[in-house]
């Protein structure tokens, strides 16, 4: 039997940029999924979230103010404990590390990175140390500079995928401070447009927004070299279509396709990529999801909800519930670790 009584926190693009009404909390059963009143944090345009691993806090990017919000949860209310500039614009991603020693985000408007050193507590003990950086990509509207989109904590490494420069850009520490990799970046094919990565043990599986595939890559531990082992296509739809979010779960890929607005599922065969199905999720947009209680959690931005998909033992691709939470612009899905 499937987890159930699970609580769900929601980002969203708050007016002007979108309807919503912060960061709120959710709880699913079974396949119900209903909002909790009262539990919102007054943080503007909350487009990603993060948990701190181990205390009840949540990190949430004001992502058109370009700060970083630290909330406290209790129970199911959520206070504002600390808000500082991420030193960048745009800021679209956050991300902790696994020792709660260091918070980072991805800075889409300026193409930066910008790190925190956490105390104990789990407040940021300094301001940001922002990177920046430069160069573009053949996409003329999408690429004319670095777009950085997402931050992982990558081994001793930490990573930003830059959309804008077709590059995995690379940082690790040396005492307290962040500086480029000695191996360098990671230079994509052009106009891939990397938007989310994943890691699966010596392997990454990119998806590019622009190029509209998956790609799958071997790390060479010695030199940090990447070797790409294949790609596919996320969707089966003919039209324009941009991935989002890519999720490992049971050795299958899992893909939100914006245009499509599907789910599609993907497996490896001999390490490279294959397409397996996709399924409609149910609304429009659907540019993040999570998996939790073998349901998915789709936030459909631009049809305002949150749909329900139910996976089945054996089978990889999820069907639909019917399910959905109504909630203005959402754009993040993090379930509670409680």
């Amino acid at each position: 039997m499937p987890d159930t009584g699970r609580d769900v926190l929601i980002g969203c693009y708050t007016p002007p940029a979108g309807t919503g009404e912060g960061v709120s909390v959710a709880t699913l059963d079974g396949d119900s999924l209903s909002a909790v009143a009262g539990a919102l944090g007054d943080v503007p345009s909350p487009s990603f979230l993060a948990l701190h691993p181990e205390l009840p806090l949540v990190y949430a990017v004001a992502e058109h103010a370009g700060r970083l919000v630290t909330l406290r949860r209790d129970g199911m209310d959520l206070t504002v404990v600390d808000d500082r500039p991420t030193g960048g614009t745009e800021t679209c991603h956050v991300a902790v590390s696994p020792d709660a020693r260091w918070l980072a985000t991805a800075n889409y408007g300026d193409g930066s990175l910008s790190a925190f050193a956490l105390g104990d507590d789990g407040m940021p003990t300094t301001q940001a140390q922002v990177m920046h950086h430069t160069g573009g990509g053949p996409v003329a509207d999408r690429q004319e500079g670095p777009h950085c989109h997402q931050v992982t904590f990558d081994g001793e490494l930490l990573t930003v995928t830059d959309l804008g420069a077709d590059r995995i850009r690379r940082y690790v520490l040396d005492g307290d401070t962040w500086v480029p990799s000695p191996a360098g970046d990671v230079v994509l094919t052009p106009g891939t447009g990397p938007r989310h990565q994943v890691v699966d043990g010596d392997l990454r599986h990119v998806v590019g927004e622009l190029r509209g595939h998956l790609s799958t890559y071997r790390v060479d531990a010695a030199t940090g070299a990447w070797t790409e082992l294949g790609t596919a296509k996320t969707t089966s739809y003919d039209g324009i279509s941009y991935p989002s979010h890519v999720v490992l779960d049971g050795g299958h890929l899992y893909v939100g396709n914006r245009g499509a607005d599907t789910i599609s599922v993907l497996r490896l065969e001999d390490d490279r990529p294959a397409f397996v199905g996709e399924i409609v999720t149910g609304g429009t947009w659907p540019r993040h999801f999570a998996l939790t209680a073998g349901r998915i959690l789709v936030a459909n931005e631009r049809s305002h909800d949150v749909t329900v998909l139910a996976l089945t033992a054996g089978d990889p691709v999820p069907h639909a519930t019917g399910e959905r939470l109504v909630t203005g612009s959402p754009t993040c899905i993090v379930p509670s670790t409680d």
